[in-house]
């Protein structure tokens, strides 16, 4: 693992430390032990094609897991900003974002 994310954000450059920066970061690493019930409880083709999971399959999971169709939403929100980010690291849109924050590539 590469650490938590608190530890991963105060090794970025250019990320804010303030309390609600913090609140989150914490917020986030209570989830991760969560998210992986969550996912060990979805299919395979779940796993591969999230685009499958309707409410009724977020039920499923969610009593699987342990946890709330919220929280299953929450992770499957993340997902989909991560691959939009992921996208942009592709292409120049991204490589400029980096450059404004001081970061070189």
């Amino acid at each position: 693992m590469i650490g938590s994310p608190k530890k991963i954000a105060e090794l970025m450059p250019g990320v804010p430390s303030s309390g609600k920066t913090k609140e989150l970061l914490d917020r986030q690493e209570e989830n991760i032990g969560k998210f992986i019930h969550i996912m060990d409880s979805m299919t395979k083709n779940e796993l591969e094609e999230p685009k499958t999971i309707d409410s009724s399959r977020i039920n499923r999971i969610a009593k699987g897991s342990g946890t709330s169709d919220e929280l299953v939403r929450e992770l499957l929100e993340q997902y989909k900003k991560m691959k939009t980010v992921m996208k942009m690291s592709n292409n120049r849109q991204f490589s400029g974002l980096l450059r404004r924050f001081g970061i070189k590539i």
